[in-house]
C-alpha cells in the first residue's frame, strides 16, 4: 500500500450485525451503487415504499446502523420516505457524491455523523454542495446533526449520552417539507 490513509474504527459496530445486500432487501431497502469505479465506492440505501423521497441522509461508518434504523421507524410513523447515501471516502469530496446529492428530488438533506459540529467532513461537503449547486439553498432544506460538543468517550454508557441517537434523527426530520 502506498500513500496516506485513514484508518476508520467503529467501535459501535462490534457487537452489531452488518448488512448485506440481500439482508437489506429483506428488511424492505433496495442498494445500489451510485459510484463503484474508484477503490473508495458511494452507496445509495432506500426504503421501498413507493412513495417519492422526503428526506436524505448523508452518513458513514458507525452512523449507518442508526440511519437504516431510523429510515424504518419514520416511515411507518410518519409515512415519510428517505435514502441514505454512503460515502466511503471522507478525505475528499467526489464529483459523483456531489452530482447525485444535488439531483435528489428529496426536500430536507440530513447530514448526519459522530463527530462534533465544527471542522469536519459534512460541513465541508455541505459547502461544496452550496459552492457547486447555489440553487439548492433555495429550494433544500440542510439539518445537521452530530454529537454532542464533548470528547468522545469510551464507555457504552458515555456514548450513548453524547453520540447521536435515532431520536435526534428524528426530531430533525421537518414534517412540513
Amino acid at each position: 500500500i502506498k500513500g496516506t490513509y485513514l484508518l476508520l474504527e467503529n467501535k459501535s459496530d462490534y457487537s452489531r450485525k452488518v448488512h448485506t445486500k440481500n439482508s437489506l432487501e429483506k428488511e424492505g431497502f433496495t442498494l445500489e451503487s451510485i459510484e463503484s469505479q474508484s477503490k473508495w465506492p458511494i452507496s445509495r440505501i432506500t426504503i421501498k415504499t413507493g412513495l417519492p423521497v422526503d428526506f436524505l441522509i448523508i452518513t458513514y461508518g458507525g452512523m449507518l446502523s442508526l440511519a437504516i434504523a431510523s429510515l424504518k421507524i419514520i416511515f411507518s410513523e410518519l409515512e415519510l420516505s428517505g435514502e441514505i447515501i454512503i460515502p466511503t471516502n471522507i478525505s475528499s469530496i467526489s464529483n459523483y457524491l456531489l452530482q447525485d446529492i444535488a439531483k435528489t428530488n428529496a426536500k430536507q438533506i440530513i447530514f448526519l455523523q459522530e463527530s462534533t459540529d465544527y471542522a469536519d467532513y459534512m460541513r465541508t461537503l455541505h459547502s461544496k454542495l452550496i459552492e457547486h449547486f447555489p440553487t439548492l439553498i433555495s429550494n433544500k432544506k440542510f439539518t445537521f446533526v452530530n454529537s454532542k460538543s464533548s470528547i468522545i468517550p469510551c464507555s457504552e454508557s458515555g456514548e450513548e449520552e453524547i453520540l447521536p441517537s435515532i431520536n435526534d434523527i428524528i426530531t430533525s426530520i421537518d414534517y412540513q417539507s
